[in-house]
């Protein structure tokens, strides 16, 4: 389905679908015609535009510097169909799918292309952006204008030369991909409607033809984000989901599995070091809080939550043995916080607790199941490591000493409920009682206690076995503790 053998005088081809919003069209058309470097061809689809793009791109070939093919459609078929219609019509060695949304840096094509080039295994290659998601986020990315936007992305490109980074997912809003992978792999697949996930499926398939993608950490594009869907009266949310369903049923996966694709873990170890690749939401002198904990007991959907705290550019540790980490970090889950979180709420005044709660008896089915032989181990052992000896220390206090069947372990799970709100009884702005099971928007409630935006992404749910998920995660905001050793031994 893709175009004619690659033409020597065309490096690359960007294929750009739009619906409407001509303003940001001729804004991204604009950024191409001053930041790209030749060879390479422009490709616009438009999907049925009534607002006078038509004409606007009827007269961008008079005057373009650059070869310039204009596809158009009586109706609005859909990102993933327009892009197809784009890749049939590419003559470059690259193709770039690109929204129309975007504004591009100076230097952006060579940038992708040199990082493309790096290893013959990377397939697809994405930017960093204002607005998508891990581990392309930039979430303290400031600028006014675009004019700022430009002089960030420059000095953005000064502090980070040269790093990148391999990745499970790249977002489609910017994404550079092999002609040979296109040819490996077909298209977008167009079962995904308007849009949403299309993106997600495509690294899936490319992965799975064994090809690498990657992050040019070094590279900082712009994305207005969304606005073809807000444009065109589109219910982003429900189509959201609708595709998340699709993309599950497809590859036989749950929500959870889906962390691959809402928050996708960093995790080669042949990468540049990035630490500042990814930064915090905001400075946490201009936060309102000013740790987070999590007082919920272990499954009780903790995991969940940290990951969620990594997709709002919280510095996240979850099994926290590291005494120091508290005063780097900004969200705690698990051990030992459970059980500390009097003192850490002594130590760290202002800050703000989250108690996750489940249904008791299918706690107590995933407790007994997952870290019950565990539980046996630290009651039983005498030669326990240093973290080992906090989580026996913690499972005590929540659980007790001694051999407890259910109608103990929930009398207990009952009453650290009751202890926690008492705690905060005259503080309740400090407290978020989160009932996972009758919840169905985890991030409503969540971003308004914190007082932070809405990722734009599903929320990370972790099903009852993923047990392993924290601990196989790699992200710039994880916070590891000395060792995982105890993590390791659970599993």
């Amino acid at each position: 389905m893709i175009g004619p053998s690659p033409s020597a005088s065309c490096l690359a081809s960007v294929i750009v679908p739009c619906f409407d919003q001509l303003a940001f069209t001729r804004q991204c058309v604009a950024s191409l015609a001053r930041h790209t470097r030749p060879p390479w061809e422009l490709i616009v689809v438009d999907n049925g535009s009534t607002d006078g793009t038509a004409s606007y791109l009827a007269g961008i070939s008079d005057v373009a510097s650059f070869p310039v093919t204009i596809l158009t459609n009586a109706e609005n078929r859909g990102f993933p169909a327009g892009c197809n219609q784009g890749i049939a019509a590419a003559r470059g060695e690259f193709v770039v799918l690109l929204n129309n949304d975007v504004v591009v840096t100076d230097g952006w094509l060579d940038q992708l292309v040199a990082l493309a080039r790096v290893d013959p295994a990377i397939g697809m290659v994405g930017p960093m952006s204002n607005y998508t998601c891990p581990p392309q986020v930039v979430l303290d990315a400031k600028y006014a204008d675009l004019d700022q936007m430009d002089r960030f992305a420059t000095t953005w490109r000064q502090q980070h030369r040269g790093q990148w980074v391999f990745a499970e997912k790249l977002s489609g809003f910017c994404l550079l991909i092999r002609r040979r992978v296109l040819e490996a792999i077909g298209g977008l697949d167009e079962g995904f409607g308007l849009g949403f996930f299309d993106d997600d499926d495509l690294a899936m398939r490319a992965r799975s033809a064994g090809f690498e993608l990657a992050v040019a950490v070094d590279l900082f594009v712009h994305h207005h984000g969304s606005r073809t869907f807000a444009g065109a009266g589109i219910d982003a949310e429900s189509l959201l989901e609708t595709n998340r369903l699709r993309f599950e049923q497809k590859w036989g996966i749950d929500s959870s599995s889906a962390q691959a694709v809402s928050l996708v873990s960093w995790g080669n170890e042949r990468t540049a070091t990035i630490s500042s690749g990814i930064r915090p939401a905001m400075d946490p002198s201009h936060r309102t809080w000013t740790k987070l904990f999590g007082v919920g007991l272990p499954r009780t959907g903790t995991t969940s939550i940290a990951m969620a705290m990594l997709e709002l550019g919280l510095r996240t540790a979850h099994a926290c043995f590291d005494e120091a980490l508290f005063d780097v970090g900004d969200a705690f889950f698990d051990t030992p916080v459970y059980v500390d979180y009097p003192e850490l709420d002594r130590r760290y005044p202002g800050s703000k607790f989250i108690l996750t709660w489940r249904d008791p008896h299918a706690w107590y089915a995933s407790f007994a199941r997952n870290l019950g032989p565990y539980l046996c181990r630290l009651r039983t052992q005498s030669d326990l490591d240093p973290d080992q000896l906090i989580d026996r220390r913690c499972y005590t206090l929540a659980f007790g000493a001694d051999e407890l069947g259910e109608d103990a372990f929930l009398k207990r799970y009952h009453d650290h409920r009751r202890c926690v709100e008492e705690y905060f009884m005259n503080r309740p702005g400090d407290l978020l009682v989160l009932d996972l099971d009758a919840t169905i928007d985890l991030w409503e409630p969540i971003c308004r206690f914190l007082s932070l935006p809405r990722p734009d992404r599903p929320f990370p749910r972790i099903n009852a076995s993923a047990i392993d998920r924290w601990l196989t995660l790699w992200h710039p905001l994880k916070l590891v503790s000395r060792t995982e050793r105890v993590e390791a031994e659970v599993l």
